[in-house]
């Protein structure tokens, strides 16, 4: 989905004008309870994957929805095109960014990351109150042409995260490249907490720029197998409702 649309230039340029939600699935049940409500597939119930244009509402919606794009649009270019012209219906508002795009928490951020090939930026405070205030700083700079698009962001004040990371607890910004099954991570930088923008900027983009990630695409079959030979599983927050595909049934976790 990702390869054949959604990272492709006149999409990525298109979306610009829309607010765009990854969606979790089956990490939060308060989500998947509306997901099923805009479609499930053919066992009836929710499925791994949704596409789907709401209006600024959240309740109407202004394309059929659907697994992936490719059950709308014929490529990329067609679905570009597709959203422009949905746009022109709405208008903006003039305001600006304040909210940080960031996932539930360390555990499904690394997960997020290692899935999409991306670093994770976590906020590390040494109590929830510092947490909220390195949150806004890095909410307020998320958005900006340096930073936009280029990692996934978590924020964490809990004890249980660190060994995950390996840290010790000191507080700070940190750039994280994910280990392939999305369960550990390895710092690649480290911002001190309280910097400036400026430098708070210039840190997390240096960390960024050493992000190897895959450079490859995932053999999925082997990527489990090896999964399993590691005794590594993913226990998700519901139970997954995925049928899996066609005549295989449903996927071990």
């Amino acid at each position: 989905m990702d390869r054949s649309f959604l990272s492709r230039p006149e999409v990525v340029k298109a979306s610009r004008k829309y607010t765009c939600i990854r969606l979790a699935t089956y990490e939060d049940a308060v989500e998947a309870r509306l997901l099923k409500s805009l479609f499930v597939g053919r066992t009836g119930d929710l499925e791994n994957s949704l596409f789907v244009v709401l209006s600024p509402d959240g309740k109407t919606r202004l394309t059929a929805a659907a697994r992936t794009p490719g059950w709308l649009y014929g490529d990329a270019q067609e679905m570009g095109a597709a959203l422009d012209a949905i746009s022109t219906r709405f208008r903006g508002g003039s305001g600006t960014h304040h909210t940080l795009p960031k996932l539930a928490d360390v555990r499904l951020g690394l997960n997020v990351a290692a899935c999409d090939n991306l670093p994770l930026i976590v906020a590390l405070g040494k109590d929830p109150n510092q947490q909220r205030v390195m949150e806004n700083a890095l909410a307020a700079i998320s958005w900006n042409d340096q930073m936009i698009g280029r990692a996934v962001y978590a924020t964490t004040s809990a004890k249980m995260d660190l060994e995950a990371l390996g840290l010790k607890g000191e507080p700070g910004y940190f750039v994280v490249e994910a280990n392939s099954f999305g369960v550990k991570g390895r710092v690649l930088a480290t911002v001190s907490a309280g910097e400036t923008s400026t430098a708070l900027v210039s840190g997390l983009v240096s960390g960024m720029n050493r992000f190897s990630g895959r450079t490859t695409p995932v053999n999925i079959r082997g990527h489990i197998e090896k999964g399993r030979t590691e005794g590594v599983y993913w226990d998700t927050v519901i139970p997954v409702t995925d049928p899996g595909p066609p005549g295989r049934g449903p996927g071990r976790p």
